[in-house]
């Protein structure tokens, strides 16, 4: 994680909040007003900067975790409605997280091909043979889009001008 280039702004956000809280705090020792009011503002943007961000990064962990929540739950579904779940090759879906804060940002989800690592653990822990994806999803996120999400939209928009 430590190599990842997401890690690093990650790792700094709390620390700049507490950064913030601290100077807040040591307003009081101060005598210079024009000072005190300097790093008060300065503590007061930094604190809504953080707020903005873990507003952003709770929505879409949020949201990250109740699409693998929906996945998790209808493959369930699935795999209990089979005959031999041990022989099933199961299809389902990828998803791809927007921002950086999304601690799944980056990380490989169940893809096309279902002989990596990743998919064969969970395919294993389902009680299946495989389990692939045909496609990547992504949830609303007002103002982000991603190549994933353009993509589709280019594809159905070349299916519908082809009909």
């Amino acid at each position: 994680m430590i190599g990842s280039h997401d890690y690093y702004p990650r790792s700094t956000h709390g620390v700049f909040a507490l950064l913030a809280a601290a100077c807040a705090a040591c307003l009081v020792q101060l005598n210079s007003k024009t000072f005190r009011r300097g790093l008060a503002c300065l503590s007061a943007c930094v604190g809504i900067v953080c707020g903005i961000h873990m507003l952003e990064a709770g929505y879409d962990i949020a949201s990250y975790w109740m699409m693998d929540h929906v996945r998790t739950q209808t493959l369930r579904q699935e795999i209990s409605e089979l005959d031999e779940p041990a022989a099933a090759n199961i299809i389902s879906y990828g998803i791809e997280p927007y921002t950086k804060w999304c601690g799944a940002y980056g990380l490989p989800d169940i893809r096309e091909n279902g002989e990596d690592s990743l998919a064969l653990g969970r395919a294993r822990w389902f009680g299946v043979t495989s389990i692939t994806a045909t496609e990547t999803r992504t949830y609303p996120f007002a103002g982000h889009t991603n190549e994933t999400y353009d993509a589709g939209e280019a594809a159905a928009e070349n299916a519908e001008s082809m009909d």
